[in-house]
Formats: structure tokens, C-alpha cells, sequence
């Protein structure tokens, strides 16, 4: 399937996204902090990302700056993920493929990642 960045700092969240995005074939790479999530970033260009708004080190939105200016990451789709439904207007909706509202379900996640990395 496809290279999944999650970034969530939830530790539950963590397990259950990892356990259910590579139950459905994706290879999935966890981070829970926004510096993990550059050293992630540094070592590989995935697919997809999944990224909570709130995390520690470093905010949502400095992290899609950081993905959207460098060239390596152009195809790389972005699904921010965040209880916070005023993050919206923080957000250039240009940057990103969608926006999730937490709780999410597992079968909507699951079902996004498929179908922006097909």
C-alpha cells in the first residue's frame, strides 16, 4: 500500500492508528512530537501524513509550512487530525488533502489513507 507518517503525541491514539493502518497494508511510521516528526521527514518522504494539530516541540501548523516548502514532499498528502475544530481557520486549505475532527473513527481513517493513496 502505501508510507503513512502519523504524528500524534496520544499515546492510545498512537497504538490504535498504527494497529489499524497497518492492518489495512500500510507501512506506518509514528511520531510524537514535532521534532520526531522532522526526523521522520528527514529520513523518508512518505505518501501520506496524518498530523495532530497539537503536538509537542513544535505546532501543526509550522509542520505543513515546513512539509509544503520543500520540494520533496509536493505529492505527499497531508490529513490534519485534530479535536480543535477552530484549527480550520488556521489552516490554508491548499496545503492540505482534509481535515478530520476527533474523535475519529478507525474506519474513516483507514478509509482516507486508502483512498488518497490509491
Amino acid at each position: 500500500m502505501a508510507d503513512v507518517l502519523v504524528v500524534e503525541d496520544d499515546a492510545d491514539l498512537v497504538y490504535i492508528y498504527r494497529t489499524a493502518l497497518a492492518q489495512a497494508g500500510h507501512q506506518v511510521t509514528m511520531a510524537r512530537s514535532g521534532p520526531e516528526a522532522r526526523e521522520a521527514l528527514a529520513a523518508a518522504a512518505p505518501d501520506l501524513i496524518f498530523l495532530d494539530m497539537n503536538i509537542p516541540g513544535e505546532s501543526g501548523v509550522s509542520l505543513i509550512e515546513h512539509i509544503r516548502s520543500t520540494d520533496r514532499f509536493q505529492n505527499t498528502r497531508i490529513v490534519v487530525v485534530t479535536a480543535n475544530q477552530l484549527m480550520q481557520r488556521q489552516i490554508d486549505r491548499d496545503d492540505i488533502a482534509a481535515f478530520l475532527v476527533k474523535p475519529v473513527s478507525i474506519f474513516d481513517l483507514v478509509q482516507m489513507a486508502n483512498r488518497l493513496t490509491e
